[in-house]
C-alpha cells in the first residue's frame, strides 16, 4: 500500500478503493460504466479524461497541452476537416507527432539523420 500511495495521488486513492469486488468467483467482462450501452468510446473516454483533471488539477511538470481548456478541443473536434485531418492536428499540440526525433528520443537506437537524403539533396 505504501508503494501505491507513492505513485498515485492521495485524492485518487479512495476511489481506486470504493470499487467493489465480486464476492465469488466470476468471469471477467469488459463495461465501460460512463455509457448505458457499456461500450467505450473515443469521444467520452477524452471526455473522462478531462472531467478528471478538471476534479483533479494536474501537477506542477504535466504536458502543457493538458490545460488547455476542453472548449479548444471541441472547436477543434467541430471544424468541418477530415477527421484524419483533426487527429493530425491534435497528435501535433499533443507533441505525439511520430516523426524521427521524438522516436530518438524515446529509443536512442536511431540515427537522427535521413538515411537516404544528403546534404546535397537539399542544395540542388
Amino acid at each position: 500500500m505504501a508503494k501505491i500511495r507513492q505513485l498515485i495521488p492521495q485524492a485518487i486513492i479512495p476511489r481506486i478503493l470504493a470499487i467493489q469486488l465480486p464476492t465469488a468467483p466470476c468471469a471477467d467482462v469488459m463495461v465501460w460504466p460512463h455509457t448505458t450501452s457499456g461500450h467505450y468510446s473515443t469521444k467520452l473516454g477524452y471526455r473522462c479524461f478531462y472531467d478528471c483533471h478538471r476534479q483533479y488539477p494536474l501537477e506542477q511538470g504535466s504536458p502543457p497541452h493538458l490545460h488547455k481548456g476542453i472548449h479548444v478541443w471541441k472547436s477543434i473536434w467541430n471544424l468541418d476537416l477530415l477527421k484524419r485531418t483533426k487527429v493530425f492536428i491534435w497528435k501535433c499540440v499533443c507533441g505525439i507527432l511520430a516523426v524521427k526525433k521524438g522516436v530518438y528520443v524515446r529509443i536512442n537506437q536511431i540515427p537522427l539523420t535521413c538515411p537516404t537524403v544528403l546534404i546535397l539533396d537539399f542544395l540542388f
